[in-house]
């Protein structure tokens, strides 16, 4: 079975929400697991549909429906090759809306967010279920494009958080498969 390694760098601290408040603040994380296997995958599969434009025959196969689960599984984010940098590092920003007529903060709307930051770290994507050779080459060529696509992570990136970048322990991304990508999206 197959499995692809990638490595992400974050570019400054991101937000990565719970969708719950607590711990005394408005927007808290899960842990010890900040970003999850399934956060990233979502985050790639939405690369792909939205900013690639991949047909959706295509990110159904790879991501999979509630019909038909994906044929991969998104491990969660792993430690870094020793020396790469520390643990998860957490704290809490604010944010306050300003009210443009007054110039002061509005009723209500301070908000605080936990945020998490880390250098560096790694996760990979393994190979579940069979699939038939032409399958497995397109299907990694979506997940690798679809990963170096995104760049973002988490809440409030208009305001500076959760801007990453990710790279392929394979390479990059050679000119023909590019093509290959660019090829899916002809009518």
């Amino acid at each position: 079975m197959s499995q692809l390694e990638f490595a992400v760098v974050f570019h400054n601290a991101a937000i990565p929400s719970g969708g719950t408040g607590r711990e005394g603040v408005d927007i808290s994380m899960f842990r010890p697991e900040p970003i999850g296997g399934d956060r990233l995958k979502g985050l790639m599969r939405d690369t792909a549909e939205n900013l690639l434009s991949i047909p959706s025959r295509l990110t159904d196969a790879v991501f999979g429906t509630v019909a038909a689960p994906s044929p991969w599984n998104w491990t969660a984010p792993r430690e870094a090759p020793v020396g790469t940098g520390p643990e998860w590092k957490l704290s809490a920003r604010h944010r306050v809306r300003i009210d443009p007529a007054t110039d002061a903060a509005d009723h209500g709307s301070i908000a605080s967010a936990h945020h998490v930051w880390r250098p560096r770290w790694n996760f990979s994507i393994h190979q579940k279920s069979d699939l038939a050779p032409e399958d497995l080459a397109d299907h990694q060529l979506v997940l690798r494009v679809s990963a170096l696509a995104t760049k973002h992570l988490g809440l409030w990136r208009r305001r500076g958080y959760g801007w990453i970048g990710i790279t392929d322990a394979s390479g990059d991304i050679t000119r023909d498969e590019l093509e290959h990508v660019l090829d899916w999206r002809r009518p």
